[in-house]
């Protein structure tokens, strides 16, 4: 739709690369169970994000980013004090990285554009929310908020006008993008009484994330503290949307498992990186299921192609199915990229 530009898609058209089978850690079996619901026209790629990947900071005119800004000011904020100054250098290496996904086989890659770079002397628009939630999908859809948010908030929304409300209703959305790597429990905060614990707000909803219910937790913890492994979840975030909004196509635009890289870990292990296969072994079986209960996915991708800059973990959380190395920038596939491989030739 012309008027609600999401995200943009490169298509990269290459031949198919044969590789050895991917398994599961502890099974015969292949890490895609059954490629059937998968359709010819399916979009299978890696994703990254243009202040994560590009680096070439100041380069050509490039204006001052919010995160240019809070890394420079603020470098006690980023686990390692660093920035995405030079981050993958992929603004010099593109052609490189696009190699690099010819080589997986894959058939799109999910980027972002830096609105710093392209428009380096005007004020970009308001960024777009990096979740999705009702409150962003009920009004473009139905032309109102969503009823708890009513229920909670009551006039403090701001309210459409009826001929704002019939704009809307004659758009189209074109696709919702997901970018999911975790679930919680939920414990009702607004009619019981429970700790919210601090930044709680009825813009919560009053709603506390747990990732345990009793001494049952959610998933396996990851080396991250706020990714536990819970592929079911997945699948049924995506059987909601599918359900609330009519089922919309959606995109899966992230979905990814983070390695800390602490002093004692060594290249070995890191290039070896089993967990991430049965991170996305599970994910990608959800998926599967999800697709089979009916919801209208039109692509996977996976975050991320490269280790990059993570925000304020540095340069110390890899997600990349390339290992990079941030000294010299070398690129080696880790034992996930084979993966990928596979996956590919089973889809297509």
């Amino acid at each position: 739709m012309n008027n609600l530009p999401i995200f943009v898609f490169i298509i990269i058209l290459q031949s198919l690369i044969l590789s050895s089978s991917c398994l599961y850690q502890n099974s015969s079996q292949n890490i895609l169970q059954d490629s059937s619901p998968f359709p010819s026209d399916f979009l299978f790629g890696t994703a990254s994000s243009a202040y994560q990947y590009e680096g070439a900071f100041l380069t050509e005119g490039k204006g001052l980013n919010n995160w240019d800004i809070f890394t420079h000011e603020n470098p006690g904020k980023i686990r390692d004090e660093n920035n995405g100054d030079m981050a993958v250098d992929q603004y010099h290496r593109f052609k490189e990285d696009i190699q690099l996904m010819t080589s997986l086989g894959v058939n799109g890659y999910r980027f972002s554009i830096s609105w710093s770079r392209v428009l380096p002397h005007r004020e970009a628009a308001e960024r777009a929310q990096s979740f999705y939630s009702n409150w962003i999908l009920d009004p473009i859809i139905y032309g109102k908020y969503p009823k708890e948010m009513v229920n909670v908030l009551g006039s403090a929304l701001p309210r459409f006008s009826r001929k704002e409300v019939e704009n809307l209703k004659q758009l189209r959305l074109d696709f919702i993008g997901i970018n999911h790597y975790t679930s919680y429990f939920i414990q009702d905060c607004l009619f019981t009484t429970c700790n919210a614990g601090d930044g709680a707000s009825k813009a919560q909803g009053f709603a506390l994330k747990l990732d345990r219910k009793g001494n049952v937790s959610i998933g396996e913890l990851t080396d991250v503290n706020w990714q536990h492994i819970h592929p079911e979840g997945f699948r049924k975030t995506l059987n909601y949307l599918k359900n609330r909004y009519h089922n919309i196509p959606m995109f899966i635009t992230e979905n990814g498992f983070g390695d800390l890289q602490k002093p004692e870990t060594t290249l070995t292990e890191l290039l070896n990186d089993t967990k991430r296969i049965q991170y996305m072994s599970g994910y990608l079986d959800a998926l599967q299921s999800a697709m089979r209960d009916g919801a209208n996915v039109k692509g996977y991708f996976a975050w991320s192609l490269l280790d990059n800059f993570e925000w304020l973990y540095g340069y110390k959380l890899r997600f990349g199915l390339f290992h990079v190395d941030y000294t010299s920038l070398k690129r080696t596939p880790k034992l996930s990229a084979s993966c990928k491989k596979l996956i590919a030739i089973l889809w297509y």
